[in-house]
């Protein structure tokens, strides 16, 4: 594929994602990763596409290789890491951090990450102060020194 061409088709791409139309995106993202590989923008975009079309598997493998494809670019890492958030697995936000520590997207990820890496002991540690100020709280005022009446 010639550049222009290239340009031309990414820019079609995008016009079907501010459609919704994220299965035409997906298509077109993926013609361009095909025919011409060297441009790494449409991976990200290809990953992006079929996240929010609801593919999540093939977003995940599309996500993974862009991040292989494109060192430099840190939202492919924030998308894994988002995917992975829900089973406290930062690896991918913290790779993300480290390639744009300022990004907006980051921002509410950041506490998260940096406590996990501080503190990988902070929940039980937390569980076990509430066991030592039990019988101190305002249950216990209440009830007279129980709480688990």
């Amino acid at each position: 594929l010639d550049e222009t061409r290239v340009k031309a088709l990414y820019r079609i791409g995008g016009c079907h994602v501010g459609m919704n139309d994220y299965k035409a995106a997906a298509k077109v993202y993926g013609d361009i990763v095909r025919e011409a590989p060297d441009f790494l923008k449409a991976y990200y975009k290809l990953a992006r596409a079929q996240h929010l079309g609801g593919k999540k598997n093939e977003a995940f493998a599309s996500y993974k290789k862009a991040a292989d494809v494109d060192k430099t670019n840190p939202m492919p890492h924030y998308y894994l890491g988002y995917m992975f958030k829900e089973k406290k697995d930062y690896k991918y936000l913290a790779e993300a951090v480290k390639l744009d520590p300022d990004h907006d997207f980051l921002a509410p990820e950041r506490e998260a990450i940096t406590a996990a890496r501080r503190a990988p002991h902070a929940p039980q540690r937390a569980t076990q102060a509430r066991r030592d100020k039990k019988g101190s709280g305002f249950f216990s005022k209440i009830l007279g020194g129980n709480e688990d009446k």
